[in-house]
């Protein structure tokens, strides 16, 4: 290459302000080319770039003149034409060229297979840092091993010259999407590092939104794991842009031109005040070009100016000059595409901002943490990027403005320290008795305040936080991370006893609080523990001379160890602390009668006490204190969502106590609670509650149906509440009412179709839902809830596996159910239904076993459910135990065997009553 005339090029390009980094960057191209002995076509050329073409038309002839003036003595055969063959390689044509060499499209013969041949032209030889950057491309690239990196195949060096081959990609880069999408139906162009023959499909549109911008950040993810291959091999790219990503014809996303990479080996020495790179994609530490300072981070920066341009249809950074780009770069904050277009979803517009950060401590620390972050983007999941605060701002604002706000800095301080003098003679002019007195007295209450504080702030915490956490699917982790603590900081303080009133307060209250968490935590027995001294705590405070009444407080710990007593199967203890319940928040309502909320709270005390009464056989009691529950709803109003909630809740109830004698009464308040809870669904998809209790609702429906005899019915509301539960568990896998419900509905649904003889459909029921009850009563190992649970589901797979004569298995079944039943008695060692289940198992187990002695002699032309039916008959005389115990569990439903347990009212602080849902 003619060094002299290449310099007048230059020359003439700088010297024309109004070209700008662009169109020189391609007007060198076009000389290269030249340079090289070819003879593009002017208009060809125009036509593969039309955005530029106005601009480049005069300046051609301009650039064709400087090529033809060569001086005399010039060796013309500097780049001779490039021969057919290079070793064992055959070249078909040329399909690309740029500043570090020329790509030719060959075959390899002795594999022959088609191959990319990337060359260095002669000239280029003659710069010892050309040709050093040129094999440090090779070299760099031969290092990685990468399903989204362009793979090395060899390097050589022919004829003298030096060129590396690669695997060819059929596809075209980045940069010619965002062309083809601003101008639709444009012509493909060719690029400068791979192959345009075939051209991922995407939609056409500007910007780029929904399922078009989940396929670009798709591919920005495959960008960002390449770049974490090669930075962990002590590999930087240094020049990422769209021209060097590309989309194969499969939609995959290909990284290309490690050109200008840097490797922990590197060599090549980069000149003083050298730029490496493109200038529009350069990080402000890379414009610098100080030594030391760019690192991996730099290669984060410009794929998030890659992103950011893929997204927006245009560049980040738009200069058309090289000063302009520059001042830009250092100074400019990158404009924010969600104020742009309210459609441009906020995280990713925190991820580009995040990414691009001026300072390189202000990025993601890895390529790694870039592509999760953006995985959880396209997940739904929350995202480590967030949105600019005004803290933010104000130190981006300081950082353009520094000696502004240097000048304002020095005269605040001088202003600050004539306040310290003026304050200090104030201060002296105080006598020490009254210094002494005011510090005393400050002390104090800043003492009090600052306990208060401390408690308000965790409660902040653990109600704020943690309680909008619950309707956040994925969310479970970190919501059980705050509750714990939470819990931790409440441990801590009930540790530190004090004689002081106020003290001993917040000390019931953090007591309280404990036994909330641990009850979401699924430890019932701590949190019995919890609640017991919070009550004697409430109770002493409220016996003392001048003590305040603690009638809530109270209400609201006899309320929720009643819950805890009603989960365990203890009724009767249950009934009395419920009972407590209702006389304390009586007495609340009696003293403010206008408190709407106290009527609520009052409300679902009664609730909760006719659940228990209906679970231990006072029917007419029950139905009592749930109409009277209802009636004080209607009556405080019911205009919140929570509200309708609670009172579709209570309809529940009412329909699980009514169905012990009415069909037609229960159906009815069945109903009622449906229609209510899918109101509340649709007006608020992401509370996740109002789904639960909807599926809820539908399996109670479900049972009534099945034992009324309408089978179809019950089908249909079976399959309706597995289905609602079936993807409530799969989006919050960690909320235990959701596994748990949908068990039972799976056991119910199992019962449903062993009635109907589909044994084979029924066993598959049973089985789901045992498999989803052994994961909840094996990770909370204290609950007699879901042990008892378990051991009906297992009892009932049992009596379908012997209805298919497949004794063996059903012997297991009943020998599973006795393990579980037992367990459940010993943690709850009075708890009848547990009792009975018990005997029911172990009958069923005796029966079983003589079915499968006999089961050799029994009559071969029976059919198969009239042999146990004549088996069991025979067996049952025969038994020691009574026989209504062997065949009680035919009809262990959700009615009978697994009922729903009742609401738990919870509060914000002590002293605010709001009802939860048990979970």
């Amino acid at each position: 290459m003619n060094t002299d005339r290449m310099s007048q090029a230059s020359l003439m390009l700088e010297a024309d302000g109004e070209i700008g980094p662009d169109l020189a960057e391609r007007l060198e191209s076009y000389l290269s080319g030249l340079e090289q002995g070819l003879r593009p076509d002017r208009e060809a050329f125009l036509a593969q770039h039309p955005q530029h073409a106005a601009h480049l038309a005069p300046y051609l002839p301009w650039v064709e003149m400087l090529c033809q003036a060569q001086p005399l003595g010039d060796d013309t055969t500097a780049n001779p034409p490039m021969p057919s063959r290079l070793g064992d390689f055959r070249i078909i044509c040329e399909i690309g060229r740029g500043g570090m060499g020329v790509v030719y499209e060959a075959e390899q013969l002795s594999l022959r297979r088609r191959v990319a041949l990337k060359v260095l032209p002669f000239a280029s030889m003659l710069d010892e840092r050309q040709l050093a950057r040129f094999k440090n491309e090779g070299l760099a690239a031969a290092q990685l091993q990468h399903p989204h990196i362009v793979p090395v195949f060899a390097v050589g060096c022919e004829r003298g010259l030096h060129f590396y081959v690669m695997q060819l990609i059929e596809g075209q880069t980045l940069e010619q999407l965002i062309h083809n999408r601003a101008t639709p139906g444009g012509p493909a162009q060719r690029n400068d590092g791979t192959f345009t023959r075939a051209s991922a499909e995407i939609p056409v549109g500007f910007p780029a939104l929904a399922a078009d911008c989940h396929k670009l950040v798709q591919w920005i993810v495959q960008a960002a794991d390449a770049l974490d291959h090669a930075h962990e091999q002590g590999i930087v790219h240094r020049d990422i842009k769209p021209s060097n990503l590309m989309i194969c014809g499969e939609g995959e996303l290909w990284v290309t031109d490690f050109g200008l990479a840097r490797t922990a080996r590197d060599n090549v020495k980069t000149a003083s005040g050298e730029l490496l790179g493109t200038l529009r994609y350069m990080s402000p530490e890379q414009l610098r070009s100080k030594p030391g300072i760019v690192d991996h981070r730099t290669d984060i920066y410009s794929l998030g100016l890659t992103l950011y341009e893929l997204i927006a249809g245009r560049p980040g950074f738009d200069g058309q000059s090289h000063q302009e780009l520059i001042r830009q770069i250092e100074q400019d904050e990158l404009p924010s595409l969600a104020r742009c277009d309210a459609r441009v979803p906020r995280d990713l517009d925190s991820i580009i901002a995040m990414a691009t950060a001026k300072a390189p401590d202000g990025r993601y620390a890895s390529a790694r943490d870039l592509a999760d972050d953006l995985r959880a983007f396209l997940d739904g999941r929350p995202t480590i990027a967030r949105p600019a605060t005004l803290i933010d701002q104000c130190d981006k604002w300081i950082r353009r403005h520094a000696r502004l706000v240097a000048a304002a800095g020095v005269a605040l301080l001088l202003i600050m320290i004539c306040t310290a003098v003026s304050a200090a003679l104030v201060w002296r002019a105080q006598t020490a008795t009254q210094r002494a007195l005011m510090l005393a007295s400050d002390n104090h209450e800043r003492a009090a305040e600052h306990l208060q504080d401390a408690r308000h702030a965790v409660d902040e915490v653990f109600t704020g936080i943690a309680a909008d956490l619950t309707n956040i699917p994925g969310a479970e982790r970190v919501r059980h991370r705050l509750l714990t603590q939470a819990l931790s900081y409440y441990r801590k303080f009930v540790a530190q006893p004090s004689s002081d009133a106020t003290v001993r307060a917040e000390t019931a209250s953090a007591y309280y609080r404990s036994g909330q968490i641990n009850e979401q935590l699924g430890d019932d027995e701590a949190a019995c523990a919890a609640y017991g001294a919070a009550k004697q705590l409430w109770l002493a405070l409220q016996t003392e001379k001048d003590g305040e009444d603690q009638s809530q407080p109270l209400s609201l710990c006899e309320n929720n160890l009643g819950l805890i007593y009603l989960r365990a199967g203890r009724i009767r203890e249950a009934e009395s602390h419920l009972r407590a319940a209702v006389q304390l928040h009586s007495q609340l309502v009696k003293r403010q009668p206008e408190n709407a909320a106290g009527q609520r709270s009052l409300a679902l005390s009664y609730a909760n006490l006719g659940a228990a009464l209906g679970l231990g056989g006072q029917l007419v009691a029950a139905r009592e204190h749930l109409q009277r529950a209802i009636d004080m709803q209607l009556s405080a109003g019911v205009a919140s969502p929570q509200q309708r909630g609670d009172l579709a809740a209570t309809y529940n109830q009412l329909g699980y106590v009514c169905s012990q004698a009415s069909g037609a009464d229960a159906k009815t308040a069945y109903r009622q609670a449906a229609v209510a809870f899918e109101q509340l669904a649709d007006e608020e998809p992401q509370v996740l509650r109002w789904q639960s209790e909807w599926a809820t609702t539908f399996n109670n429906l479900a049972a009534l149906a099945t034992r009324d005899g309408r089978l179809d019915e019950a089908t249909a509301a079976y399959q309706r509440a597995i289905d609602l539960q079936k993807q409530l568990a799969e989006r919050a896998p960690q909320v235990v009412a959701f596994l748990r419900d949908l068990g039972v509905s799976q056991n119910n649904f199992g019962y449903l179709l062993a009635q109907r003889e589909c044994h084979d459909a029924a066993i598959e029921q049973f089985d789901s839902a045992r498999a989803n009850l052994t994961r909840l009563a094996s990770a909370h190992s204290k609950s007699p809830e879901y042990a008892s649970r378990l051991g009906a589901i297992c009892n009932n797979l049992g009596l379908a596996c012997e209805s298919r004569r497949a004794f063996d298995r059903a012997q297991a079944a009943y020998r599973e159910a006795i393990n579980w039943q037992s367990k459940a008695l010993d943690l709850s060692p009075h708890w009848q239904q547990a009792q009975s289940y018990l005997e029911a198992h172990e009958a069923n187990l005796q029966r079983v076993v003589k079915a499968s002695e006999q089961s050799d002699s029994a009559s071969p032309h029976s059919g198969r459910a009239a042999q146990i039916l004549e088996q069991s008959k025979s067996l049952e005389q025969s038994l020691d135990q009574p026989t209504a115990a062997a065949s009680r569990l035919a009809d262990m439903t959700i009615d009978t065997a697994l009922p729903l347990l009742p609401r738990v009212l919870s509060d914000e602080v002590p002293r605010v009553v709001r009802p939860r849902v048990a979970e």
